[in-house]
């Protein structure tokens, strides 16, 4: 009897003992899993990016401004924190911006030209009840952010109608400037 007990006992220590390190058990899934190669980078700039950038903002303007508000300018090889500010150019093919950082990485001003950008809606309704008839024939986005005033954002635009041209600037709703 001693002995069937002593078996049972020991039995029973191997089948806890197994279930124990089988990976299924609850201890075991809560753990930290630290992952290899997966980066994860915060948008410096966001108070940049919300100014600059909305719904009616062309995709190629916003995806831009996003590489702007992302960079960042202490990691460029020819930073060396000595300076007050740091200016980057950023080009694509129908547009730049010339961005001004801080020391510490923060977007403080930027420039922005963009050409051949359909206005929103509200300018070319505008346009369009001012100006029957005429028809957009150049267009230009420019956008200007300082830190402490927020963003300007403007169309220049050229349009014409037979021989007749004028040179119109326009807010993003349309209103003439």
């Amino acid at each position: 009897m001693k002995k069937s007990l002593l078996l049972l006992a020991m039995g029973c220590l191997v089948t806890v003992g197994f279930s124990q390190t089988n990976g299924n058990d609850k201890e075991e899934q809560g753990k930290e899993v630290k992952l290899e190669g997966v980066t994860i980078t915060p948008m410096y700039n966001f108070t940049y990016h919300s100014k600059v950038s909305n719904e009616s903002t062309p995709e190629y303007v916003q995806n831009l401004q996003k590489e702007v508000a992302n960079y960042d300018v202490t990691e460029d090889p020819n930073f060396n924190g000595d300076f007050d500010d740091f200016r980057v150019i950023f080009s694509q093919t129908n547009g730049r911006i010339i961005a001004t950082y801080d020391n510490n990485g923060k977007v403080i001003s930027t420039f922005e030209k963009f050409k051949d950008v359909t206005p929103p809606a509200p300018v070319r309704d505008k346009l369009h009840q001012l100006y029957p008839g005429w028809l957009i024939h150049k267009d230009i986005y420019r956008v200007t952010y300082f830190e402490d005033k927020g963003a300007t954002k403007f169309y220049q635009l050229q349009i014409r109608s037979d021989n007749d041209r004028k040179n119109i600037k326009v807010d993003e709703e349309g209103n003439i400037l």
